[in-house]
């Protein structure tokens, strides 16, 4: 019998530590952090299609590894590929 992993809710205080990461991390880019909180508002609020905003997403935190894998938890149906490396 395969066993499935059971994700735990998300709180409130998950998001915004994933938040303040994303602040952290983009801290001498406040545009970016910006543009990664307005893709997040506007794919939770069906404003824009949710992989055309997960691609604009994952394209903005490129190289924070992360970062990529919060995502996941916000995101948990969205087909989000992470590098091998970035697993590490």
């Amino acid at each position: 019998m395969a066993r499935r992993r059971v994700r735990p809710e998300l709180t409130m205080a998950d998001s915004v530590l994933y938040l303040t990461s994303v602040k952290e991390t983009f801290h001498d880019e406040p545009a970016k952090f910006k543009e990664v909180l307005k893709l997040l508002v506007d794919i939770k609020a069906h404003r824009i299609n949710k992989e055309s905003g997960i691609a604009r997403m994952t394209h903005l935190i490129k190289g924070h590894p992360k970062l990529l894998r919060g995502l996941r938890f916000f995101l948990p149906k969205a087909k989000l590929t992470i590098p091998a490396k970035a697993n590490k």
